[in-house]
């Protein structure tokens, strides 16, 4: 039987060159597993019968979106009972160690980019500039829970 694995996203697409191109099909190569992409709609369809995308659509600066995508990401997460996760953004490690208390599969955050150091010199307000230590905080606190 094919391990499942997951590689979850809120902002970036199912098609995204990193998640699918260079992660999932080199993982679906070694023929041991069946690779599910959550992500926002692409452009293109998989050509690989083991990498299956599970679009929806967010919309960058909806706040709300991002937050309650979250949620149906959880759901859709649980319906697949996947053996690994890779998430590729800071919004879902509180979904992922979530998943993990409830499932026990493995995590692995895909840290694509500094997003605190991007939020915290970019910006010049003081929320912002909090947001930015939450987010490090988050990320810091998950290598408790990250495989």
């Amino acid at each position: 039987m094919k391990k499942k694995i997951v590689i979850a996203s809120v902002l970036k697409s199912v098609d995204d060159v990193r998640a699918y191109e260079k992660i999932a099909q080199s993982i679906v190569k070694t023929n041991k597993c069946e690779v599910n992409i959550i992500g926002n709609e692409g452009k293109n369809k998989s050509e690989f019968e083991s990498i299956t995308f599970h679009p929806h659509s967010v919309v960058s600066s909806s706040w709300l979106k991002r937050l309650l995508a979250r949620e149906r990401i959880l759901f859709k997460m649980l319906r697949l009972k996947p053996d690994l996760v890779i998430i590729t953004t800071h919004e879902l490690l509180n979904t992922a160690f979530l998943l993990k208390i409830l499932t026990g599969c493995k995590l692995v955050y895909d840290v694509q980019e500094n997003y605190c150091a991007n939020i915290k010199y970019l910006e010049k307000s003081f929320l912002k500039r909090m947001y930015a230590t939450i987010i490090g905080f988050k990320e810091h606190m998950s290598g408790w829970f990250v495989s």
